[in-house]
C-alpha cells in the first residue's frame, strides 16, 4: 500500500532558491511532498517544512492546502485523487520504501515500479506541475533489503533521466549517512528516526535547489564595523559582543548535543544546507573563542579561519527553542492533514479540513519568531605552559568556608606524589571559629605522605609578637582589624578524627612570617602562589619590610621569587591595595568551576581518607559533596598552577578591576597589554569533571 502526501505546501514571493538551470523553487510555488505510508514519512516531510519556514524569508508567503491519503496497490499512486485538486506547482515523490521485502527485486516488480513512476510523471505533467522530483527510497538497516532498495533507486534515477525530471538520491544520501554513523557509534547503532529523516530531507532540499546560505555576519574586530546579510540584522558590537537579530534561522535539531557535537548526519546537513557564517577580520591573537553566553558550548577557532569564515552551526546556539516550537506546530499540522486525507479517500471528506490546515500552517508561521542573540568573541593568549620539573607551590586557602579548598589541596598533594609539584607552604587566610583550619590541612598533607609541609594562618591585626615590626601601617579600609571568625563543621571533624594533637590555628605561625621564609628559601623566579580565598596574607606580604629572613621588602621579594600567582577569589574593595602593587603575572580562575562538579569519585577511596571525610561532612546525610559532588572553583586554580591551562582551559588577556560597593565583587576587563590572564572553559564540562575525579581518586604513593 502506498500514499501520496502533501504535508508541506510552502510558497512565497521572497522564496528565491534556484539552480543554474532554474529548476529549483520559485516565488509563488506550491510544494507537495509524497511518499510511501511509513510513519517516518512525516519526519522527513516535517524537516523539509521546518527548514523552509525557518531558513528562508516567510513574509507574504502564498500557501495552499493539502492532505495525506492512502491508495491501494504496490508501486501505485493516484496523485489525481489526493494531490492535484490542490494545484501544486512542485511535487516530490518517494516510493518503493515498503516493497520489495527481503528478497531480490524480480523483473515483474521492476517493470511494475518503472511503469508506476512514469505514470506519476505523466499525470503530474498533465496537471501542469512545473517541477517534478522523483526521489529514490531511503536505505534501511538491513543489508539484504538495501540490495533491493538500491535496485529501486537505480530505476527511479533511470526514469527521471528519461523523463527529464529531477532525481533526488535519497538512497545514496541515507546510505552514506548510515555508514558514517556506524563508523562513529559502532555497528550496533540503529540508523532510524531523526537521523534517517534528516538525511532524507537533506536529499530533497538539495534537489529543490536550496543553496544552504542562511546568512553571513561580517565583522572587523579592530574597527568594530559589522554587518549582516538579509535576515541577519546587526544591532551592535561592543566589548567583544556582537548582538544580532536573526529572522532567517538555521535548523538546530536533531543532532546537536548539549556539548554542541553534531553527529555525521547533522554535520553533512550543516555543510550543505545550514551555513550560518561568521567572518571576522583583524583579530589581535592567533586563536579566538566564540560563544553564545547563555549556551553551554563554545568553539575555539584559529583567527585565520575566522578571517575566511566559519560555520556557526558547529556550535550549540540560541535557536533550539524556536526550532522546537515550529517543528511541533508543523507535526500537528501534518497529523491533521493525514486524517483529512484518509477521510477524503474513504469518501467522507472533512468540510473543515481546509480551515484546519490553514490554521495549522498559520500557527507554524507565527512561531517563526525573530531571535535576538549575542555572540562573544574572546581573543586567547598563548597557553601558560609549566616550566617542567617539580614546581614550588604556596597554597593560600580559606580552609573553612567550602570543601573545594580540600579538593584543591588534594590535587596539589597528588601532583607532589607524581613529582610535578613541591608544596613548600600552606597558609590559611581566614579565621576559623573552631581553630581547626591548620589541622585539616595537616590531616590531608599527612594522608598523602607530606606531614612536614609548613602551615601558617592569618591572625588579624599584627602585634609585636606577630611580625608587626616588618609591616607597614595598614591603609584605611584594609583588612586589618578584628577578624570575623567563620564556623566550619568539616575542618573540626578532620581535626578531631585525624590529628587531635595538632595545634589550634592561633598557635600556628602568622601567614606573613611563613610567606617570607618560604619565598626567601626558594629558587629565584620559580614559585607559584595559589590564592583560593581572601587576600589578607598577601596584603601583609606586600607591606612587609626587610628582616632577618630577607633584606628585601615584600614587593621586591615577590618580584624576585614568584613566577606566577593563580587567584580564585571573589574580590572585595580592599583587594585593590594588593593588586595595584603586585609585581608578577596573575592568572585568574574566578569564572570557571561553577558548572563543573567533582568529588563523587572519593566514595571509592578508603574511609580513612580525610579528603573523602571532608566531602562527606560538607552537607548532610542525604545531600553531601561525597554523593553529589561540589563545584571545582578552587580545584581549577590548583590544576592550572601546576599543569598549565591546556587542555582543560583557555586563557584570555586583561585585568581584574575591583568594584566599589554596591557594584559587586569585580569585573574582568579585556586588555591585550595587561600582565594578567583569565581562565575560561575549553573542554566540555563532563570531561573536566572526569579528570578532576580521576585525580581525586588516585591513591597516594
Amino acid at each position: 500500500m502506498n500514499t501520496f502526501c502533501l504535508p508541506a505546501l510552502i510558497f512565497g514571493p521572497l522564496l528565491l532558491l534556484t539552480t543554474a538551470d532554474d529548476r529549483g523553487l520559485r516565488a509563488g510555488d506550491r510544494l507537495a511532498i509524497g511518499g510511501d505510508p511509513n510513519p517516518a514519512d512525516r519526519g522527513y516531510a516535517a524537516f523539509i517544512e521546518d527548514y523552509l519556514l525557518l531558513s528562508q524569508p516567510v513574509e507574504g508567503l502564498q500557501v495552499t492546502h493539502g492532505w495525506c491519503g492512502f491508495t491501494g496497490g504496490p508501486y501505485r499512486s493516484h496523485p489525481d485523487v489526493n494531490a492535484l485538486p490542490f494545484q501544486p506547482t512542485v511535487v516530490t515523490t518517494c516510493f518503493g520504501w515498503n516493497e520489495p521485502a527481503d528478497k531480490p527485486l524480480d523483473e515483474q516488480s521492476a517493470t511494475r515500479y518503472r511503469t508506476s513512476q512514469r505514470d506519476i510523471v505523466a499525470t503530474l505533467r498533465k496537471a501542469g506541475v512545473r517541477l517534478i522530483i522523483l526521489g529514490s527510497p531511503p536505505c534501511v538497516d538491513s543489508a539484504s533489503r538495501n540490495k533491493s532498495l538500491s535496485a529501486v533507486a537505480e530505476i527511479t534515477k533511470e526514469v527521471a533521466s528519461q523523463e527529464g525530471v529531477v532525481y533526488a538520491d535519497v538512497f545514496g544520501t541515507t546510505l552514506s549517512a548510515m555508514t558514517k554513523s556506524k563508523a562513529r557509534f559502532g555497528e550496533g547503532y540503529r540508523f532510524e528516526g531523526n537521523p534517517s529523516n534528516l538525511a532524507m530531507a537533506h536529499a530533497f532540499l538539495k534537489a529543490l535547489g536550496c543553496d544552504g546560505e542562511i546568512g553571513t555576519l561580517s565583522l572587523d574586530f579592530s574597527s568594530g564595523k559589522a554587518e549582516g546579510t538579509p535576515g541577519q540584522k546587526v544591532l551592535s558590537f561592543k566589548d567583544r559582543a556582537l548582538t544580532v537579530e536573526s529572522t532567517r534561522i538555521p535548523i538546530w535539531q536533531p543532532g546537536h548535543s548539549d556539548l554542541g557535537d553534531p553527529d555525521p548526519v547533522m554535520s553533512a546537513f550543516n555543510a550543505d544546507l545550514n551555513r550560518f557564517t561568521l567572518v571576522v577580520k583583524n583579530l589581535p591573537t592567533a586563536r579566538t573563542k566564540v560563544y553564545w553566553p547563555d549556551e553551554k558550548h563554545w568553539c575555539n577557532f584559529m583567527s585565520e579561519d575566522l578571517a575566511r569564515g566559519v560555520n556557526l552551526t558547529v556550535m550549540r546556539g540560541p535557536f533550539a527553542r524556536v526550532f522546537s516550537d515550529v517543528d511541533h506546530a508543523v507535526r500537528m499540522q501534518h497529523d491533521d492533514q493525514e486524517r483529512a486525507g484518509a477521510a477524503l479517500l474513504q469518501g467522507k471528506p472533512d468540510p473543515e479540513a481546509k480551515a484546519k490546515y490553514e490554521a495549522g500552517l498559520a500557527l507554524a508561521r507565527s512561531r517563526c519568531q525573530a531571535v535576538q542573540h549575542t555572540l562573544t568573541l574572546q581573543p586567547l593568549s598563548p597557553p601558560e605552559k609549566p616550566p617542567g620539573g617539580s614546581i614550588p607551590v604556596i597554597l593560600d586557602t580559606d580552609m573553612n568556608t567550602d570543601v573545594d579548598d580540600v579538593g584543591a589541596l588534594a590535587l596539589l598533594n597528588s601532583f607532589m606524589c607524581q613529582g610535578e609539584a613541591d608544596l613548600i607552604a600552606c597558609i590559611a587566610n581566614t579565621v576559623n571559629a573552631q581553630q581547626s583550619s591548620g589541622a585539616a590541612i595537616q590531616a590531608i598533607n599527612a594522608y598523602y605522605g607530606h606531614p612536614k609541609v609548613p602551615i601558617g594562618t592569618y591572625h588579624g591585626e599584627p602585634t609585636p609578637a606577630g611580625m608587626a615590626s616588618i609591616l607597614l601601617p595598614a591603609p584605611p579600609g584594609a583588612y586589618h582589624g578584628k577578624p570575623g571568625p567563620n564556623s566550619s563543621h568539616f575542618t573540626l571533624g578532620l581535626h578531631r578524627r585525624f590529628c587531635p594533637d595538632f595545634p589550634n590555628d592561633d598557635q600556628l605561625p602568622p601567614g606573613v612570617d611563613l610567606y617570607r621564609k618560604a619565598l626567601a628559601a626558594a629558587k629565584d623566579g620559580s614559585v607559584v602562589i595559589v590564592s583560593i580565598g581572601l587576600l589578607q596574607n598577601l596584603q601583609d606580604l606586600v607591606q612587609s619590610q626587610a628582616d632577618s629572613v630577607s633584606d628585601l621588602n615584600g614587593v621586591d621579594l615577590v618580584r624576585k621569587k614568584v613566577r606566577l600567582m593563580v587567584v580564585m577569589a571573589n574580590t572585595v574593595p580592599e583587594d585593590a591595595f594588593v593588586l595595584s602593587r603586585w609585581p608578577t603575572r596573575i592568572l585568574w580562575t574566578t569564572y570557571v568551576g561553577t558548572l563543573i562538579g567533582a568529588g563523587q569519585s572519593l566514595v571509592d577511596t578508603p574511609e580513612d581518607n580525610p579528603v573523602r571525610e571532608a566531602y562527606r561532612l560538607f552537607g548532610d546525610e542525604k545531600h553531601n559533596a561525597l554523593l553529589d559532588g561540589r563545584n571545582t572553583w578552587d580545584l581549577d586554580a590548583a590544576w592550572i598552577a601546576v599543569r598549565g591551562n591546556e587542555p582543560l582551559f583557555d586563557i584570555t588577556p586583561g585585568y581584574w578591576r575591583v568594584n566599589k560597593p554596591p557594584a559587586g565583587y569585580g569585573t574582568w576587563v579585556y586588555d591585550l597589554t595587561a600582565n594578567q590572564v583569565l581562565a575560561v572553559y575549553s573542554m566540555p564540562f563532563p570531561e573536566v569533571s572526569k579528570r578532576f575525579n580521576a585525580e581525586l581518586a588516585r591513591r597516594p604513593r
